[in-house]
């Protein structure tokens, strides 16, 4: 993600965020207005941050089915045994449909219902709703719970 947002936006992107937060009031917003290269910063982070999200679901479900045996089978090599002592017990929360939507509230969890089954937009005050949602859980990624909670959606109207 720092990677595609230097690329595009250059070095400089990080010296430009140091002169917004220098700054205060009005000569911030005049800042941010003035300096487009800070604003792209942000639809590239949330661009990158839902594809995390989404990589991370993914790989917790592969993760779950490494049995304990495997993680501790001798004739490993070094970096076997790194990767293998690595996977912890501890892995994403697996909530039902209905559980996500005592979590998220009627009217936000039919949002990320509309979103996961039939690609419609959040509004921007989803995300923030999502986040408090994660902070509640451990989850500091707003991203990574709507993954989740998706995920919950498409399997309970899937599968009624």
């Amino acid at each position: 993600m720092w990677d595609a947002i230097e690329q595009e936006l250059g070095s400089d992107v990080w010296d430009q965020w140091d002169e917004y937060w220098d700054l205060e009031g009005a000569e911030q917003r005049a800042y941010w207005n003035s300096h487009p290269d800070i604003q792209r910063y942000g639809d590239i982070k949330e661009f990158w941050q839902g594809l995390i999200a989404q990589s991370l679901v993914r790989i917790d479900g592969r993760i779950r089915d490494v049995s304990p045996e495997l993680r501790n089978s001798v004739g490993l090599t070094a970096g076997q045994q790194g990767i293998a002592g690595g996977i912890g017990t501890e892995r994403l929360p697996a909530y039902s449909w209905a559980e996500w939507g005592d979590i998220l509230g009627t009217s936000m969890a039919r949002l990320v219902a509309d979103y996961a089954i039939y690609g419609e937009q959040l509004p921007d005050s989803a995300m923030y709703k999502l986040g408090r949602a994660g902070a509640d859980l451990g989850i500091d990624n707003p991203f990574l719970v709507l993954e989740l909670a998706s995920q919950a959606a498409v399997m309970n109207y899937a599968n009624p």
